[in-house]
């Protein structure tokens, strides 16, 4: 890694380092850079390939389990359409509200979120 090289990834990751940090950020790639080397060099004949981390291939994730929402609950009033009992519609809406009410930023009703891509 050099600096052309650095200075290319960091404009593409939209990273703006001063010159401290670009020295330390080059010494830190050439580090994992001769860190990856040492690893390849390593014989790994006979060693079986794991599919993941876990050696007794349990899952240690929670089981899904379906739980109304309020995206679900309107699909559900909309579907029953002028016939939805007032109180059934007013649930729908606490629902909704009560989640609303997580969000730091709200606009015409949605979630607001910080721009992902310029």
């Amino acid at each position: 890694m050099d600096h052309i090289l650095l200075d290319r990834t960091c404009r593409l990751a939209e990273l703006e380092l001063s010159e401290s940090e670009k020295e330390n950020m080059l010494k830190d790639l050439e580090n994992m850079v001769t860190l990856f080397e040492t690893i390849s060099e390593l014989d790994t004949e006979g060693v079986a390939p794991l599919s993941g981390v876990l050696e007794d291939g349990g899952n240690v994730l929670r089981e899904d389990v379906v739980a109304e929402t309020a995206a679900k609950a309107e699909g559900l009033a909309a579907e029953a359409g002028a016939g939805l009992a007032a109180s059934a519609g007013a649930d729908v809406m606490a629902k909704r509200e009560a989640l609303l009410r997580n969000a730091p930023e709200l606009q015409d009703g949605l979630f607001v979120v910080p721009k992902t891509f310029s």
